[in-house]
């Protein structure tokens, strides 16, 4: 997420370690201290099963759900973090509109680079990138409020 994507293997991505996205899907909280557990995991089964229908049919090899599961749970961690913020401000000012946004397009930009990268799918990151943008967006919500 951090790194150089291009320089890396595709199979570096294939690592499916399930237990990322559990650790930080438990560390979604609201204001009042609760973590929502209907929602967060709601959510996360359904873009994770929608994203890895989006990317069997636009990719040529194919994908494993395992695949989808990790890249969209790595890349949640600049949500994590906005989260974090939140704990200490308020995000429903100016301040929080670009923190949110940009920890939408870190999500999502990092989220479409490695399925480009891991799938072989040349020339197609802004039609990856969108629907990575509108799952991390519904997560930002979930931070937000």
């Amino acid at each position: 997420m951090f790194g150089n994507v291009e320089h890396d293997a595709p199979e570096t991505f294939r690592d499916k370690k399930l237990a990322s996205l559990t650790q930080h899907h438990l560390r979604f909280r609201n204001k009042s201290g609760k973590v929502h557990f209907s929602y967060i995991y709601g959510i996360g089964v359904l873009g994770c099963l929608s994203m890895w229908a989006l990317l069997s049919l636009m990719s040529a090899q194919g994908v494993t759900i395992g695949t989808v599961v990790t890249v969209l749970g790595y890349c949640l961690l600049p949500m994590v973090g906005l989260s974090g913020v939140n704990v200490i401000l308020s995000l429903q000012g100016y301040i929080g509109i670009v923190l949110t946004s940009v920890a939408i397009l870190w999500c999502s930009l990092s989220a479409s680079k490695l399925f480009v990268t891991a799938l072989a799918m040349d020339h197609q990151q802004p039609l990856v990138l969108y629907p990575c943008a509108l799952l991390y967006g519904v997560f930002a919500l979930i931070t937000i409020f």
